[in-house]
């Protein structure tokens, strides 16, 4: 059983010291004690019902994101962003935990969401549902997996309407 975690902040620059705990914080959240397995849940879905000029704001979509993981419990540890022409973005947000990614299309309304987080305490989920809340008619189609283990299940997946 590892006491600590390392996690590589850009490459050779920096390095973000995780202790590694058998516990959650008293607020339920993972934070810096969290317990990492080989376990955690990877949540993907299908956005719908997106409003198009903010699917191509990429500071915006990060701040969302950004209050998404705090609401998790995660720990964000670097973010990327790249902003296509003529229209969308993809962000890519590294976490001590794992990882968290968004595809968008604003000429269609809709995203791809991608989050994984490695043991228990975390709830990528509640990335996803901050997410989709900033947006009233947000429509999704989404599947979470349980990965590693003990944990080798999947969860159906489901339609949620917001």
């Amino acid at each position: 059983m590892h006491s600590e975690r390392r996690a590589s902040a850009g490459g050779a620059h920096g390095v973000l010291d995780v202790p590694a705990g058998p516990h959650e914080g008293e607020d339920g959240q993972c934070g810096r004690d969290a317990a990492y397995g080989f376990h955690g849940r990877h949540v993907l879905a299908d956005l719908h019902g997106l409003d198009s000029g903010a699917l191509d704001d990429a500071p915006y979509l990060c701040s969302l994101l950004e209050m998404g993981i705090a609401r998790s419990g995660a720990t964000l540890v670097k973010t990327m962003d790249f902003q296509f022409a003529p229209v969308g973005v993809t962000v890519l947000m590294l976490l001590a935990e794992s990882h968290v990614s968004l595809h968008t299309y604003p000429e269609e309304g809709r995203a791809f969401f991608d989050a994984f987080t490695c043991g228990d305490a975390c709830d990528p989920e509640k990335i996803l549902r901050t997410f989709c809340d900033a947006f009233p008619q947000c429509t999704l189609r989404m599947t979470a997996v349980m990965r590693g283990e003990p944990r080798a299940t999947c969860a159906p997946s489901h339609q949620i309407r917001s």
